[in-house]
């Protein structure tokens, strides 16, 4: 079985970690040139925890959310909320695997184009950027997960996959 890791999480914020980090140094190093010690090593340390706390939180994007796929089977696992007339449910957030073999698919795609709402409450849902990818199963059950954490070629490769088993394609 194939396994599609969440490395969009990782590569996605340690750039934008990154970018704010080389904005401090330079104006670490501006603060030296003017004479202002105190204020170049303060702008010079900040980074440091913010690229730790980015670090953490996208490793544990990277473990928690991941497609493993082949021999008929898919098995989809992420953090998520359940939705009730559009809302997140109050509390905490859980983490789901749901397997099921490639006969089951009855349809599947973009869940806001297709369906007019999303499935589930991820922790980007609140975000414009949101984009989610609904499975439904011929029992009635819909499965939804995050794109934004996965490469467009790994995804491209998973579709193919589906595509190959069902012969349905990604609606959009």
């Amino acid at each position: 079985m194939k396994t599609l890791r969440a490395k969009n999480a990782l590569i996605l914020n340690l750039a934008y970690s990154g970018v704010v980090s080389v904005i401090f140094i330079l104006l670490s190093a501006n603060e030296f040139w003017e004479g202002d010690i105190e204020g170049g090593i303060s702008n010079l340390l900040f980074p440091f925890p913010l690229i730790l706390v980015i670090a953490f939180g996208s490793i544990r994007i990277y473990c928690t959310h991941w497609i493993k796929y082949g021999n008929g089977k898919v098995v989809i696992k992420r953090v998520s909320k359940e939705r009730v007339n559009g809302r997140a449910v109050v509390g905490k957030w859980k983490n789901r695997e749901d397997t099921f073999m490639l006969e089951e698919i009855e349809a599947y795609g973009l869940s806001w184009q297709v369906l007019g709402h999303y499935v589930e409450y991820h922790r980007s849902s609140g975000r414009s950027l949101t984009t989610e990818v609904f499975f439904k199963l011929k029992n009635g059950k819909k499965i939804g997960y995050e794109t934004v954490y996965y490469t467009r070629r790994g995804e491209e490769e998973f579709f193919r996959y589906i595509y190959e088993g069902t012969g349905l394609e990604l609606q959009k």
